[in-house]
């Protein structure tokens, strides 16, 4: 694969591992959030409902999933190194 691709492929991954983490943090910057029954999740005042902690969780395993993915294409995606 062509050096110039190979950067170009990293940095649009960068980029969308990037843009999933800062639209988290701002969306969800009142975290921690867990799953409730009666409606009242978290600590932020107003409390928030239960349809938002279950964003919050969507997006979190988006996270874990788009990150781990990212992380092993650009495992791949390094340069080979030549052996001394």
């Amino acid at each position: 694969m062509n050096e110039k691709l190979r950067g170009h492929l990293a940095a649009a991954i960068v980029l969308v591992m990037l843009g999933v983490f800062i639209y988290g943090l701002i969306r969800f910057f009142d975290v921690p959030l867990y799953e409730c029954l009666l409606g009242n999740c978290g600590k932020p005042i107003p409390p928030r409902d239960a349809d938002f902690a279950h964003q919050f969780l969507t997006w979190q395993t988006i996270v874990f999933v788009v990150w781990a993915a990212g992380l092993f294409a650009l495992w791949l995606l390094r340069p080979k190194r030549e052996k001394k």
